[in-house]
C-alpha cells in the first residue's frame, strides 16, 4: 500500500483542525527541528497556522527580516526574499507551513490534539536551506549556463560557449 505524501498528511490534520477549531482559533503550537528540542508557543488558525514571526525565527534557526517589504529569510549567510503574502500584522506574525516550505524544509510528523487545540510538527529543515526553486551556486561549482541576447546579431550568447576561457562579465542594473 502506498503512504500518502507527507504534505497531503498535514492538510487533511490541517482541515480536521480546522473542523473542530471553528469556534476557537488560537492554537498551542509545538515544533521539533529533527534532532532538536521542542519549542512551544501559540498561534492562530484561520484555515492556516499563524505564529509570531520570533517565535518561528528561534524555533527552525533562522533569521526573519519582515519589518519592511521586501521581507527577508536567512539562514547563516545564506539570505532570499520572503513573499509578503506568508506575513501579518506588519510582519509580526507568519504563516508557519508557508515558511518552513519557503526554506526547503520537510515536515516529517504532524499531529494534532483537537481536544486541547494542540497542534505538534517535527520537521527537517537542511543545513543550507534554499528558497523554493532557487538553487545555491558556491565557490568552485560551475557557473550556471546562462543566456544573453547580443546586442547585435539574432543568435544569443550562452556562457557555455565560453568555458575553459577567463571571461570577465560586467553587469548593470537602473535599480
Amino acid at each position: 500500500m502506498m503512504k500518502p505524501h507527507v504534505g497531503i498528511r498535514v492538510f487533511l490534520g490541517v482541515l480536521v483542525l480546522g473542523a473542530a477549531l471553528a469556534a476557537q482559533d488560537e492554537v498551542q503550537v509545538s515544533l521539533t527541528v529533527e534532532g532538536g528540542a521542542p519549542v512551544t508557543g501559540t498561534g492562530s488558525f484561520d484555515g492556516e497556522i499563524w505564529v509570531s514571526t520570533a517565535w518561528a525565527a528561534k524555533a527552525l534557526g533562522l533569521d526573519i527580516k519582515a519589518t519592511t517589504e521586501p521581507f527577508q529569510v536567512c539562514h547563516g549567510d545564506i539570505c532570499f526574499p520572503a513573499p509578503a503574502r506568508l506575513f501579518s500584522g506588519a510582519g509580526r506574525r507568519v504563516e508557519l507551513d508557508g515558511l518552513i516550505e519557503l526554506v526547503g524544509g520537510e515536515v516529517v510528523s504532524f499531529g494534532a490534539n483537537l481536544d486541547a487545540g494542540r497542534v505538534d510538527y517535527t520537521v527537517r529543515i537542511p543545513d543550507a536551506p534554499v528558497a523554493s526553486g532557487l538553487r545555491v551556486v558556491k565557490v568552485g561549482d560551475p557557473v550556471p549556463d546562462l543566456a544573453f541576447e547580443p546586442l547585435k546579431g539574432n543568435k544569443d550568447i550562452q556562457l557555455s560557449d565560453f568555458r575553459g576561457r577567463k571571461l570577465l562579465i560586467v553587469n548593470w542594473a537602473s535599480w
